[in-house]
């Protein structure tokens, strides 16, 4: 048995090729579907077993699917599946439909993606297995709209590859040479010099972006009432950004 997965895609990655797009990711088979304008319209995702079985895999390879172009394509790309239909033989199919509700974007940019290559290389099996969950927080950063939200997605990026030892998260950090690397080549966006201090800034960002203990003995947390606060996770951002996009790639 067999279960294809249909997805509706809100999307404006535009596509230069003309022919049908089928690439394989982990044990998926994938079809992309491009509307007469040349536009990413519908996804379909084939993979072995039932639909209990297999829903889990579909929904974590069409967010890597719609993260990828997210973030490196347009800012508008969401999926909304609409149709479950297990496979048995030819014969013999057994459909189920569903609705999800669909999740508007703004677009910021658009990239046309123009060859198989390129498109092999940025959803590949590899990529998926390795990159896909970091990609995740990256595009759900790009997606939020509050800046409390854009950072701690951002900075999960950095959890995740610089899994920390301890409690000691900032000396665990500057502990990466490649890190201190990543910082010094972008720390002109910020006036701190130090990419040691640059680390022990975004650490203090993070702890105030995931705490409220404004009663405590030694009050923490952030919110986007206070524009002083809101101002240092901005001033921030640009950098945070940057370094998570890059250790994604």
């Amino acid at each position: 048995m067999k279960t294809n997965h249909y997805y509706s895609v809100t999307s404006a990655v535009q596509f230069e090729i003309r022919a049908p797009i089928n690439i394989t990711i982990d044990v998926a088979d994938i079809e992309l579907k491009i509307n007469e304008k040349q536009f990413l319209s519908e996804v379909k995702i084939t993979i072995p077993g039932n639909r209990i079985e297999t829903d889990g895999l579909a929904h974590k390879i069409i967010k890597f699917i719609t993260d990828t172009f997210f973030s490196e394509y347009a800012h508008c790309c969401e999926a909304a599946k609409y149709k479950v239909e297990e496979v048995k033989d030819d014969n013999d199919k057994n459909k189920i439909s569903e609705c999800i509700a669909f999740i508007h974007n703004k677009v910021a940019f658009r990239k046309s993606i123009k060859t198989m290559e390129e498109l092999n290389h940025k959803l590949s099996t590899y990529r998926y297995l390795n990159s896909s969950t970091p990609l995740s927080s990256f595009a759900d950063g790009l997606r939020a709209t509050s800046p409390i939200e854009r950072y701690g997605s951002f900075f999960k990026i950095i959890e995740c590859i610089y899994t920390p030892r301890n409690r000691h998260m900032a000396e665990d950090l500057k502990a990466s040479t490649q890190l201190l690397n990543l910082i010094n080549k972008h720390k002109g966006l910020l006036e701190i010099i130090s990419a040691e201090d640059i680390i022990d800034n975004l650490v203090l960002l993070r702890h105030n972006c995931g705490h409220l203990k404004p009663n405590a003995n030694r009050p923490i947390g952030f919110t986007t009432s206070e524009q002083a606060q809101v101002k240092q996770i901005k001033d921030a951002l640009p950098l945070l950004e940057k370094v998570s996009r890059e250790l994604i790639q």
